[in-house]
């Protein structure tokens, strides 16, 4: 039994593909993770450019690439905030 293993895409490949534009249909929502001390990292991942690669998927679809970025928020842990009010008054 065969198995073609994808190779990922070259340098050469991603800088010789055409840019695509794109419009954003669903808005990028940061997804929020509660850590055991009570502190809330916010994370979301926004898309900076996507390329349409010149070769083609086995069944003919096209083959994209897709570059962007992780956004990292660290929201204070509430308690502390808390605290930290409460001892300034």
């Amino acid at each position: 039994m065969s198995h073609d293993i994808e190779l990922p895409p070259t340098p050469e490949e991603i800088t010789m593909a055409p840019t695509v534009d794109f419009d954003v249909i669903d808005p990028e929502n940061w997804i929020r993770y509660q850590l055991k001390d009570g502190t809330i990292v916010k994370v979301k991942f926004s898309v900076n450019l996507i390329k349409k690669l010149l070769r083609n998927n086995p069944d003919g679809s096209g083959k994209y690439t897709v570059l962007g970025g992780i956004n990292i928020r660290v929201v204070e842990n509430i308690k502390n905030v808390k605290n930290i009010l409460s001892k300034n008054k």
